[in-house]
């Protein structure tokens, strides 16, 4: 049976940290193509401060709690 992050509690699945690094990596690959990423820089400031809260071993869905509160 399959179950939703939430409802284990946001136990990882595919970490916070993991999120900040790929976000890294695909506005790295953005920049050396000259293109504007606005929403990924967003996501990464998000993330980053979600992990810097100490959330980065927590799955990444539990960036939802930050944004409801």
């Amino acid at each position: 049976m399959w179950f939703a992050p939430a409802s284990n509690d946001y136990k990882p699945g595919f970490m916070v940290d993991l999120m900040v690094k790929d976000l890294g990596l695909a506005l790295a690959v953005a920049e050396d193509s000259d293109l504007d990423n606005a929403m990924g820089r967003l996501a990464r400031e998000l993330y980053t401060a979600h992990q810097q809260a100490g959330n980065g071993e927590r799955d990444f869905s539990s960036i939802l709690e930050r944004l409801r509160n």
